[in-house]
C-alpha cells in the first residue's frame, strides 16, 4: 500500500514544496533572532 501511495505524480511537487518551506523557515528564524533588540525569556506561556 505505501509503495503505491507514495509513487503518485502528486508526491514530488508536494515534497519539493515541503522541503523548500523547511529551508526557508530556518532563514526566517535566523533573521528574527538577529533583529531582536533585547533578550528573550522563555516560559511555558511564550515558548
Amino acid at each position: 500500500f505505501h509503495h503505491g501511495f507514495f509513487k503518485g505524480r502528486w508526491v514530488q511537487p508536494l515534497a519539493r514544496l515541503t522541503y523548500g518551506a523547511y529551508l526557508i523557515h530556518n532563514v526566517n528564524q535566523i533573521y528574527d533572532i538577529g533583529s531582536i533588540r533585547q533578550g528573550r525569556t522563555f516560559s511555558f506561556h511564550n515558548a
